[in-house]
This record gives structure tokens, C-alpha cells and sequence, in this order.
């Protein structure tokens, strides 16, 4: 696994990948959008997850990222081309990120305290219903 930083992994990117990768809260932000998002804290910091796939390299194949929370709580297995076209990590001051998907099938999509994403061919178990209502 490539280490981007020495000062401390934040997010963990593997699977599926040519460059398995922890970003540090650093590199992150050096991937943050310069224009904030309506409606989050000024303090926060806006990633594209695809900025944060581009860095990976999913390889050919890859479908899905299971989207796993710290002590892997929650997981959300999410299609990649959703996740490219909407998906943003945002980065709170106190260094937790969460991810976000606009317009998504469901806000079961929307994990907080993430830790991982995982490249996947085809979705995995997660904890999002089959048939969500909201």
C-alpha cells in the first residue's frame, strides 16, 4: 500500500486498485475543491471521489466501491459511476470525513466516518436495503 504522507493515513483506498493508497489529511486537502458547497460548515473541505479514484487507479472491471465507516459500522456498496459523476468526500476540522451523494438512489449512500474504499467488481453485502424508501 502506498503511503502518500508521513503524517498519517486518513483514508484508506484498496481493492480492485493499481496504486492501493493511504491519503493523509494533507493530500486530501491538497484535492479539495476551491468553492464551497452550499449548506456545510466553512471550515470543511470538498474532495470529488473522483479525484480520490484518480489517484488509485481502478482497474478494468472495477463496478462498485464499498464505502466502509471507522471499525467498519457501516457500509455502503455503491456503483463507481455514481460515485464518479457525484460523489464528494467532505473533510471536516477535526480530520473526519464523510461521504456524500447528491441525488443518490438513497441518503443510506451518505456514510459518516469513513475509513475505506473498497474497488470491487460487483456490489458487495453492505447495510443499505434493497428497496430504500428515503
Amino acid at each position: 500500500m502506498v503511503n502518500r504522507d508521513t503524517s498519517g493515513g486518513l483514508l484508506d483506498v484498496v481493492g480492485l486498485v493499481e496504486n492501493a493508497c493511504n491519503l493523509s489529511r494533507d493530500h486530501l486537502a491538497e484535492m479539495a475543491e476551491s468553492e464551497m458547497e452550499p449548506d456545510l460548515p466553512q471550515e470543511s473541505l470538498v474532495i470529488p471521489v473522483q479525484e480520490i479514484l484518480a489517484e488509485a487507479v481502478p482497474r478494468a472491471g472495477a463496478t462498485h466501491v464499498t464505502v466502509v465507516s471507522k471499525a467498519e459500522a457501516y457500509r455502503a456498496s455503491i456503483p463507481i459511476g455514481v460515485l464518479v459523476d457525484r460523489g464528494r468526500m467532505v473533510m471536516a476540522q477535526d480530520g473526519s470525513v464523510r461521504l456524500l451523494v447528491p441525488e443518490g438512489r438513497t441518503m443510506c449512500w451518505n456514510v459518516k466516518d469513513v475509513a475505506t474504499l473498497r474497488v470491487t467488481v460487483g456490489k458487495e453485502l453492505d447495510d443499505v436495503d434493497d428497496n430504500p424508501t428515503h
